[in-house]
């Protein structure tokens, strides 16, 4: 793109959220719909994402969400020409504690009444299900059978190629710099080869959002989140298979296989949270040597024995955008034209078919078909105010535990 030009939707970010919600606006029969990323689809945050699909949630709305996700995946997974890497493999969430039972007879009666099929199973219905690991010590677990988990760049490229199908604009290597503002609003977006005038302008940039919106006076407590996880070196299937997704809430902890290894993610001790300004903005990040992780991967290597067997290969060590709360951003601000996605922090790609439909449709003035409020943009007042130092450091404070034992309202 060497010129200036105007469309009715100008999506910011090529990620897994922001081609969903291009390929849910081309559903919906938008035809001016172009998406614009300054390196390639999912180089940001998506490409590093663990790519899990689950169900089971607090919210009503995050429920219904993954359903459909879980539904379009599973038909891209079918009809598309390239495999999206889609593994229906079903998943466990374990509980070590009388406390997290509780906890999962919750969540299970939730997302039954929301359509999952979930169930609360015992340790040794647990064990035949997944006779790869040994689960000593589990004192029951939650099956979802249609829990499953996808290659979130393959979902990404996929997502976009169906888009650009129906007419979508993809343009990558575009930089995008500045909200140029004027008496009514945003006049244009500033981009490195040239100016872009749109009716809506969607943001959605993981970490990096505030860096952009702030040029439009628009300020939101989003920051970067740093995610680690640990993969194994090749693991013969017979010595792999059959091996659900796995959760371990108590332990702070998820594993999965995938291409003949095995990968376990964890956030044991305080996450590591950082402002966007002080994020390094490198493509696809970095990957670490093989790192503990805080003493994770002694307890998965004594949950999943060929973990221990095998050995790891190596760590990835990479960002995602993250919230107070620890729900997304989602929706139109107070400058009209702009609309914010933020804040995947865990579970970004299995909402993401969900969320993309939910936009589009409020983009093109229809029912988004859940409950929106959890995600509006002024839930947290101002929304021209920035996490600052002082801010990020008393978030740093409470933010020590994601997996607190919470209740569950299933409304």
């Amino acid at each position: 793109m060497t010129e200036s030009f105007d469309c009715q939707y100008l999506i910011v970010g090529a990620g897994v959220w922001g081609t969903s919600i291009a390929y849910h606006l081309a559903e919906l029969g938008a035809t001016d719909v172009v998406v614009i990323e300054q390196w390639d689809v999912a180089d940001g945050s998506s490409w590093a994402a663990a790519g899990f699909v689950g169900q089971i949630r607090h919210l009503p709305s995050d429920v219904e969400m993954v359903r459909y996700s879980a539904e379009l995946y599973a038909g891209l997974e079918a009809d598309y020409a390239g495999s999206i890497g889609w593994g229906g493999e079903g998943s466990l969430r374990l509980s070590f504690t009388p406390e997290r039972t509780a906890e999962f007879t919750e969540l299970v009666s939730l997302a039954q009444a929301h359509g999952v099929d979930a169930r609360l199973v015992s340790r040794a219905e647990a064990a035949e299900l997944a006779p790869t690991m040994a689960l000593d010590g589990v004192e029951s677990a939650i099956w979802v059978p249609t829990d499953a988990s996808v290659v979130p760049e393959r979902l990404a490229r996929a997502l976009a190629g169906l888009a650009q199908q129906s007419g979508v604009r993809l343009l990558t290597g575009v930089v995008a710099q500045r909200f140029r503002m004027g008496s009514d609003g945003v006049e244009a977006l500033e981009t490195v080869s040239g100016d872009i005038r749109a009716e809506h302008y969607i943001v959605a940039s993981g970490m990096f959002t505030p860096l952009l919106i702030g040029t439009a006076g628009l300020g939101f407590p989003i920051l970067g989140r740093q995610a680690n996880y640990v993969v194994s070196n090749l693991v013969p299937e017979s010595r792999l298979r059959p091996m659900p997704t796995v959760r371990m809430p108590d332990l702070q902890m998820y594993a999965r296989a995938n291409d003949s290894r095995i990968a376990v993610g964890a956030t044991r001790s305080a996450p590591t949270y950082e402002l966007s300004e002080k994020i390094p903005r490198e493509r696809r990040f970095h990957i670490n040597v093989v790192s503990d992780l805080g003493g994770a991967v002694q307890d998965a290597q004594r949950l999943i024995p060929a973990l221990e067997e095998f050995g790891l290969s190596h760590a990835m060590k990479a960002w995602e955008s993250a919230t107070p709360d620890s729900r997304f951003i989602a929706g139109q601000t107070v400058v009209p034209q702009i609309w914010v996605v933020a804040g995947g922090q865990g579970y970004g790609i299995a909402a993401a078919g969900g969320l993309g439909r939910a936009l589009a449709r409020s983009l093109t003035g229809t029912d988004p078909g859940i409950d929106m409020t959890p995600y509006a943009p002024g839930r947290f007042g101002s929304q021209t105010r920035a996490l600052d130092g002082a801010g990020l450091e008393e978030l740093r404070q409470r933010r020590t535990d994601r997996y607190a034992i919470a209740s569950v309202v299933a409304s």
